[in-house]
């Protein structure tokens, strides 16, 4: 039970040296398989991977052809989702627009995960003065709303899908900062980090080697909800004209375009509404999962 409890995050690691094991990747996965939240999250997450990968193949028409005479029809075997007002396949569209909300939430997330744990990583190692700086400009950053944050850096940065991208990456960098803050906080009175400042490595192979596959548990949770909140603030930016712009397909595009019919084209809203719903409703359970396979406790209790 204590070699188990005292496992950071659940992943057999070398304590002497702080790194993981080759095999941490393959626990991790195992964990998430057996865990119904995770086997649910990772499942709709590589149903959307697929569908955005494979689009030109799955779509049956081109996502921005209009078909004159079929304006605002009802799904039928034709058009399975039914066509837009300019006789657009919805189905097709929407499996187009897979693509735009994983690559900005993937390039969102990257870009925020890695400048929020390099500078959290780095300021709870160092501390005094540069920890100060660090974490009080992030925690101003914080302090805007970040929906306003948002809009205010995309409407600077000009409308398109790489300011969506900036601006959700400048959004979630003080939620990476802090806990990798409060994980180097913790790690770094460890013998393993004195052990390796005594061996004379440098600061950041002990930060980035040692320290980080310890503190990672908090992380790769945040990312699974990180990558959630790109892609609704994604949709949410382009519902108000901010990000794709047309005729790239956009769920949050097509919501805007659909508010005009939903009383004679109900079809028109549900069908992004409910895609963009099942992905977070995904992502939100791949979290969960994350949260339950990186927990010690939980894992313990499995065990028993």
């Amino acid at each position: 039970m204590r070699r188990v409890l005292n496992q950071p995050a659940a992943l057999a690691q070398d304590r002497a040296g702080g790194r993981a094991t080759p095999g941490m990747a393959a626990q991790l996965a195992r964990r998430l398989l057996r865990s119904p939240s995770g086997l649910l999250g990772l499942t709709i997450l590589g149903l959307m991977m697929a569908v955005g990968l494979l689009a030109p193949q799955l779509a049956p028409y081109d996502p921005v052809a209009q078909h004159a005479g079929d304006e605002l029809l009802p799904p039928s075997a034709r058009y399975l989702l039914g066509t837009d007002e300019l006789g657009r396949d919805l189905l097709s569209r929407i499996i187009y627009g897979a693509r735009i909300s994983l690559t900005v939430g993937i390039a969102a997330v990257s870009l925020g995960a890695a400048i929020g744990v390099s500078s959290g990583l780095v300021a709870g190692y160092v501390g005094g003065w540069l920890d100060a700086l660090t974490m009080r400009v992030w925690d101003t950053l914080m302090a805007f709303p970040g929906v306003l944050l948002a809009i205010a850096v995309s409407a600077a940065a000009g409308t398109g899908l790489t300011s969506v991208a900036v601006a959700v990456a400048i959004i979630s960098v003080p939620s990476y900062a802090r806990l990798a803050r409060a994980g180097m906080l913790v790690e770094r009175e460890k013998e393993y980090v004195t052990a390796a400042v005594v061996t004379g490595q440098r600061r950041l192979p002990i930060i980035f080697r040692h320290v980080l596959p310890n503190a990672v548990a908090p992380i790769l949770t945040q990312v699974a909800l990180g990558m959630a909140a790109a892609v609704f603030l994604e949709a949410g930016l382009s519902f108000l004209g901010l990000g794709a712009q047309p005729p790239t397909p956009s769920w949050g595009a097509m919501l805007a375009d659909s508010r005009a019919y939903l009383r004679e084209a109900p079809w028109y809203g549900i069908a992004p509404g409910a895609t963009m719903t099942i992905f977070l409703l995904g992502l939100n359970a791949l979290a969960d999962g994350l949260r339950d396979a990186l927990d010690p406790r939980y894992m313990l209790g499995r065990r028993g």
